[in-house]
């Protein structure tokens, strides 16, 4: 079961948003936050209580905390879009679990909303796919939708999964980190995945295959990827972004498209470049979607 809040996050952050990436307001805001998902498998939070402009519901990566969309949040929300957050409990959901969550939030949408995500986030919310007649489009940064070959990736499958699989924990890969090797050095903060959904997805990484059928998708897909991103690599993204059974428009960052980097999986969701950009393509979708829908007879 889930729940819908108004919470008034961007009035609450935005006047201290350069405080939020550490010392006592994170460890107060993720106290605040695990208090008011207590008791629900998911929760739509309001972003931006009160705003008129079209919708947006961005959906969370498991395990990513909250605080790591806060950039592309605060992107939304300045392109003046009506914007809605879905994040999950960490209760050992599986990856149908999460897409019927998926699907419950935009049933309950009183119109047919622009999704936008990251990531695994992505990846479920495609496999929510059935239920597309309550999205308009979908904006998507670094969807994971095929898996390459990797020692990185084959550690991370190998990890022992308990109750839960705690992210954030330490786990040495050579002489770094694991989750800084996959995902960045500058990767948003991690917390808690629920165990079933971890398990499935390690699944995925031993068969080098990802269970999303992308031919029942019809709505607009915009995607972006990125030539640093070691987990929704091009080689893997690019060919099955042709499967898509509407219209696509996919997008590579990176040094070859005058980028000043190359970003990584993580920078993919926190760096302004491809953040903004995203913003862009979802305040264009909603307005392309609007005026569509006012031309209907």
């Amino acid at each position: 079961m889930g729940r819908e809040t108004t919470e008034v996050l961007g009035d609450r952050l935005a006047p201290r948003r350069a405080d939020v990436q550490g010392g006592l307001l994170t460890g107060l805001f993720w106290l605040w936050v695990g208090l008011a998902l207590a008791g629900a498998d998911h929760e739509v939070v309001d972003f931006t209580p009160g705003a008129q402009g079209e919708p947006v519901l961005v959906v969370t990566t498991p395990g990513v905390a909250f605080s790591g969309y806060l950039p592309l949040l605060w992107a939304l929300e300045r392109e003046g879009l009506a914007v809605h957050a879905l994040r999950f409990a960490c209760r050992g959901q599986g990856v149908d679990d999460l897409v019927e969550d998926i699907g419950e939030a935009l049933d309950a949408r009183p119109v047919p909303v622009t999704v936008v995500a990251h990531g695994l986030g992505a990846t479920l919310a495609l496999m929510a796919g059935p239920r597309g007649e309550r999205v308009a489009s979908y904006v998507l940064l670094a969807p994971v939708l095929g898996v390459e070959p990797g020692a990185a990736l084959d550690v991370a499958a190998s990890v022992p999964v308990g109750a839960s699989a705690v992210l954030d924990a330490r786990l040495e890969f050579g002489d770094h980190e694991l989750s800084d090797v996959l995902l960045g050095e500058e990767h948003p903060p991690l917390g808690c995945a629920p165990a079933r959904f971890a398990a499935e997805v390690q699944g995925w990484i031993r068969t080098r295959e990802v269970p999303v059928d992308l031919s029942r998708i019809e709505a607009p897909v915009w995607l972006g990827v990125s030539l640093g991103d070691d987990v929704a690599t091009v080689e893997a993204t690019v060919p099955r972004s042709r499967e898509l059974g509407g219209s696509r428009e996919l997008v590579r960052f990176g040094r070859p498209r005058l980028d000043p980097l190359d970003f990584d999986h993580g920078q993919m969701l926190t760096h302004r470049i491809p953040v903004r950009r995203a913003a862009r393509q979802a305040r264009r979708r909603v307005r392309l979607d609007h005026d569509a829908s006012v031309g209907e007879p």
